[in-house]
């Protein structure tokens, strides 16, 4: 765990999120010259023995230019489509822009369901080890070509915090078009201050978060928090800069004060618990009283059929399921040792067989 920027110098593995605006200009055409910043300076990183993973936005954006259109299209197979045009030429300016360093690439395509079962997450996770181990840099984005909802990650500043879970990364960097996160938009007020840390993301920050402008992405700042989030609780920590800096990730990683670094917890998760807390979807929900909650959060206990007041959605045994309490707060998630079915048979009851074993439990970011 990095708890300050001058641990910055121990990184060894940093996963760096691009996004499209970082990469085409206002008509959605690629800039040679912006894909070959980001190489020159991950290249860089490489050469200085750092291992790097990119995971890039741009093939619907680079679609959009190849046909003429400025519009984020509306429908499942317009997306489809443009960025089954726009990914090949997005991967061959990688391709060319490394070659140049001598570097070469490893393309994965990734779709959420490719990391919800444990086996296909292992699977990705020692992809990415052999392709650092073969001195290549994977270029990581989601395949919009075949996603539909159902096995969407949704956004890529999500996917990121995924790959950086998943690969076991120290840092997590993620480029846009501001310089980090602000106490107020910045686009409308001039007097609005950059916030240099964040050790925990409440409500407050929350409304601090604001949807993206731009016609090519998804999310804004908030799926950006939503990302720091995900990376913090698994002890990795994540830094929000600015794209259009020349030098930005080599800077972010000699500890400068550029962009936004979000503290990640100093307690971690272990890889399985990476993966069913975040990573998996969750299949449903069981609702918990007062006293079942003071066990599991201030003693640690496992949750036992006796302090289950309610169970919601359809689930089977091992799935991923949230856990809340009387109010409706989320206070974790876990793995199931009972179905929905079950539970619900089961729920109030003194049995010793717990639902939820402590061993297969994550609090919360806001409980942690």
């Amino acid at each position: 765990m990095i708890a300050d920027r001058s641990g910055f110098s121990k990184v060894k593995r940093v996963v760096v999120k691009v996004g499209t605006s970082q990469l085409t200009d206002d008509k959605n055409m690629v800039v040679p010259e912006r894909v070959k910043r980001i190489a020159a300076q991950l290249a860089e990183l490489h050469k200085n023995g750092t291992e790097v993973l990119l995971v890039t936005s741009g093939a619907v954006g680079l679609g959009l230019g190849i046909i003429g259109a400025s519009e984020y299209p509306k429908t499942l197979s317009e997306r489809q489509a443009l960025a089954a045009m726009g990914q090949s030429r997005l991967m061959h300016m990688y391709e060319v822009s490394f070659a140049k360093f001598g570097l070469r690439i490893g393309q994965v395509i990734l779709t959420a369901q490719d990391i919800h079962t444990r086996e296909r997450y292992i699977n990705v996770r020692n992809t990415f080890l052999k392709l650092l181990e073969y001195k290549a840099i994977p270029i990581v984005n989601e395949n919009d070509t075949v996603s539909v909802e159902e096995i969407k990650f949704g956004d890529n500043d999500t996917l990121s915090a995924n790959v950086a879970l998943c690969a076991d990364a120290d840092l997590l960097i993620i480029l846009t078009d501001t310089d980090g996160l602000f106490d107020k938009n910045p686009k409308l007020h001039k007097d609005a201050k950059r916030i240099a840390s964040v050790r925990k993301i409440d409500a407050s920050l929350e409304a601090l978060a604001t949807g993206t402008d731009k016609v090519t992405a998804i999310g804004g700042m908030t799926t950006k928090l939503h990302a720091a989030r995900i990376a913090a609780q698994a002890g990795i920590g994540m830094v929000i800069a600015c794209g259009y800096d020349d030098n930005i990730i080599p800077d972010v990683l000699a500890g400068k004060d550029k962009g936004t670094y979000f503290v990640p917890s100093a307690r971690g998760l272990s890889l399985k618990k990476r993966w069913f807390a975040h990573t998996r979807k969750k299949k449903g929900a069981i609702v918990i009283d007062d006293g079942c909650r003071d066990a599991l959060v201030k003693k640690g206990r496992s949750i036992l059929p006796v302090g289950v007041r309610d169970v919601k959605g359809s689930f089977e045994k091992g799935d991923s399921i949230t856990v809340l309490d009387l109010s409706g707060s989320v206070i974790g998630v876990g793995l199931s040792n009972y179905s929905a079915k079950e539970a619900t048979q089961y729920a109030g009851q003194k049995f010793k067989d717990e639902i939820i074993h402590r061993d297969n439990f994550v609090r919360s970011y806001n409980e942690s």
